[in-house]
């Protein structure tokens, strides 16, 4: 049904810590730093958003790229995470810098966690979609009794053996308001099998691809949250790299599934 790659629509890394305290005294300092640094590291504007006893933000509008900090926690955000940049030296740059201005010692919990949606042209089609993805039509009951599984919401955790890291991920069907419930069965088919307004067809088919890669009224939502527990030894870009190359083949099957 979708042959398309999903879109892309947040990326985030987030680095708990202990001990933070510093931050009230020092949270000044880090921006200035901050934006000096991100600035040069990335060739774009940084400007302060916010600088707060509860937290601080500073922002690049022309990245879609977010930081945020307080006592007890860092993450990087972008959304909508299209755009191309170094996400991966950002994370390290800011961790780093909290750790020698605030005077960081223990690190609790790295997590990374992306966010797609691969587009579908209606609310049912999207249902349908999520169905195929999440593995259990014969949960609870084998379907039969004149009931076919329409839609499905799944989600699955993982943790290793020792409870280092894990993942969770999570499948679902979403719609916009003005996502139509379903689509003309004409635009299913191949233009040249239809007899008449063949042309108009093909034009529609091509404007919904087209809406299903950019901007997709309905879809699925593949949500993707990995983490590693007392991560002391381990760098950001150590992490993330580990975080996308299981999303990788987690996304390769996904997208294997949804083509049949």
């Amino acid at each position: 049904m979708s042959k398309a790659a999903p879109k892309v629509l947040e990326r985030v890394f987030e680095a708990r810590y202990e001990k933070g305290y510093r931050y009230l005294d020092r949270c000044g300092d880090v921006m200035l730093v901050l934006e000096e640094l991100l600035a040069a590291e990335t060739g774009k504007v940084w400007m302060p958003d916010e600088v707060a006893p509860k937290g601080a933000k500073i922002k690049c509008p022309e990245l879609d790229l977010a930081v945020a900090f307080d006592s007890a926690r860092m993450a990087v955000i972008q959304t909508p995470g299209e755009i191309d940049c170094p996400f991966d030296v950002v994370a390290s740059l800011v961790l780093s810098t909290l750790v020698g201005r605030l005077d960081l010692r223990d690190m609790t919990r790295f997590g990374a966690r992306f966010i797609r949606i691969l587009g579908a042209d209606s609310a049912e089609d999207a249902g349908a979609l999520a169905a195929r993805l999440a593995p259990i039509q014969d949960w609870p009951i084998p379907t039969g009794d004149g009931f076919t599984v329409t839609d499905c919401e799944a989600s699955v955790v993982c943790d290793s053996a020792d409870g280092s890291h894990g993942y969770r991920y999570q499948v679902r069907s979403v719609a916009k308001a003005e996502s139509p419930i379903e689509i003309d069965d004409r635009l299913k088919m191949q233009p040249r099998f239809l007899p008449k307004d063949q042309n108009k067809v093909l034009l529609e088919q091509l404007r919904r691809r087209r809406q299903r890669a950019q901007d997709p009224v309905a879809g699925v939502l593949l949500d993707y949250d990995y983490y590693a527990v007392r991560p002391q030894k381990l760098t950001p870009r150590e992490f993330l790299d580990r975080a996308k190359g299981l999303e990788e083949r987690i996304l390769d099957a996904i997208m294997k599934r949804s083509r049949q």
